[in-house]
């Protein structure tokens, strides 16, 4: 199961094109582990910017799109009709 959902997030969103861990984390997993590297907090703060600035930017794409697929999905759709109390009406159960 693990290796499924690993595999799940390191592959690109059909929506937006961007891997799901990518989106979450701001980096591509890496399996190997380096202690050389030290993190100061100024690193972390940038990390924290880019990494909202990013999911600003997977919003505004999801959002493009849902608006683009609404359209084909709207055209389909008919409007409601205006039921009045004392109608009578089919239940399709």
């Amino acid at each position: 199961m693990l290796l499924t959902e690993f595999s799940y997030n390191n592959a690109p969103s059909a929506t937006t094109g961007v891997f799901l861990f990518f989106a979450n984390k701001r980096y591509h997993p890496n399996i190997s582990v380096h202690p050389e590297y030290d993190i100061a907090s100024s690193q972390a703060c940038d990390f924290a910017i880019d990494l909202n600035e990013l999911q600003n930017t997977l919003k505004a794409e999801i959002t493009t799109v849902q608006q683009y697929y609404q359209k084909f999905a709207n055209v389909q759709c008919s409007s409601a009709p205006d039921f009045k109390v004392g109608d009578k009406v089919f239940v399709k159960a």
